[in-house]
């Protein structure tokens, strides 16, 4: 039996998440030809309007029948499935109700809640984490730790707008765009802290080590690729439940030996988690997730992969932050990397030429 025969107007199709689609604007909406490709095939449409194509890809999220779609795109269910029969059989959309190739998404969402306390332990374990707990850490371990938290959390300006902007899903982009309201603006919580410790303003300007724009890098390819991947680092990062116990047991624990006579560093950043929990960030996946329908396995696990590789970014981070700050103090040169923001810019504005320059000097 044809594909074609096994479709009809209650059939619900999900589209390839790593698809992508483009037409010329240059002529009227029915003579315009549409590419649609995917990672094994592209395929051409002609002779349909243009705008109502998009609107159908961007409607296929495995939750809406051929038939509602067709109705809020002002088309007809036939030629829907007409033009949709090649992009089917060369696996640029699929059936969502092959069970086996899909998970739902509390599926997904349980599985990450099941397997992130586990990460979590892992990246704790690292000596950058129990020394700082300990209370063993040098001062200048903890000083360049409050540095590099800085640069990571004023990082989210770069690394959550491209999750916006690369997102199609409305629904999924408005928690997006809500989420980078609620985020944008904690970096002052952590100038307090450096301020709090004696470090001014020109500290936080440096440019971040290897391993924060690492980090930075590997959310932004995430988000490059899947806003789900992007969510599931998010969610791994986000506190949860014992989570945040655990959390402001190490503040406590990192106040205790770093500032016993008062608060004023660590407090800003136990405000931030507390903020954090307020805004209830800890179910940020799953305010992401609702939105979605079935997800192809295959986008699950990448998903997955992602939030992974996330977790051995954030291992290399702290090697990073442990080995620097011990053979060079928060303040003094940086050998070996000798690069800075120009004109009190931030670091990702900086001037290139004259970071050239210095670092041809080390």
């Amino acid at each position: 039996m044809a594909i074609s025969e096994t479709l009809s107007g209650q059939s619900v199709l999900i589209l390839d998440p790593d698809a992508q689609w483009m037409s010329s604007a240059a002529k009227p909406p029915f003579d315009r030809a549409m590419v649609v490709s995917n990672a094994e095939c592209e395929i051409r449409i002609q002779g349909v309007d243009i705008d109502v194509a998009e609107h159908v890809l961007r409607d296929m999220d495995g939750r809406r029948a051929l038939q509602d779609i067709a109705a809020s795109a002002h088309t007809d269910c036939a030629s829907l499935i007409k033009w949709l029969t090649p992009m089917l059989e060369n696996g640029v959309v699929a059936e969502a109700g092959m069970a086996s190739d899909f998970v739902t998404p509390d599926t997904f969402t349980e599985t990450c809640r099941r397997v992130f306390p586990l990460w979590k332990e892992r990246l704790f374990s690292h000596p950058l984490w129990t020394s700082l707990a300990q209370g063993s850490a040098p001062r200048d371990v903890f000083l360049g730790w409050l540095i590099e938290s800085y640069h990571f959390i004023e990082g989210v300006t770069i690394r959550l707008p491209m999750c916006i902007a690369a997102c199609r899903d409305a629904s999924a982009r408005a928690v997006f765009v809500r989420h980078f309201a609620e985020e944008y603006d904690h970096r002052h919580f952590f100038l307090s802290a450096l301020q709090a410790a004696g470090m001014g303003a020109e500290v936080a300007r440096r440019r971040p080590l290897p391993g924060t724009g690492a980090v930075l890098n590997c959310m932004r390819e995430a988000a490059r690729h899947d806003f789900l991947a992007y969510a599931a680092c998010s969610g791994f990062l986000e506190s949860t439940g014992a989570d945040r116990d655990s959390a402001r047991a190490f503040f406590a624990r990192v106040a205790e030996h770093y500032e016993p006579t008062s608060r004023g560093i660590v407090k800003p950043m136990v405000a931030h988690a507390s903020l954090d929990e307020s805004y209830a960030h800890g179910l940020f996946l799953e305010k992401v997730c609702r939105h979605l329908g079935p997800l192809p396995r295959m986008r699950a696990d990448r998903a997955l992969q992602a939030a992974w590789s996330l977790l051995e970014t954030l291992e290399f981070w702290s090697q990073d932050i442990l080995e620097h700050y011990q053979a060079y103090p928060p303040g003094g040169e940086r050998r070996g990397y000798g690069v800075r923001a120009a004109n009190g810019g931030s670091w990702h504005d900086r001037d290139l030429s004259s970071s050239v320059e210095e670092a041809r000097s080390c």
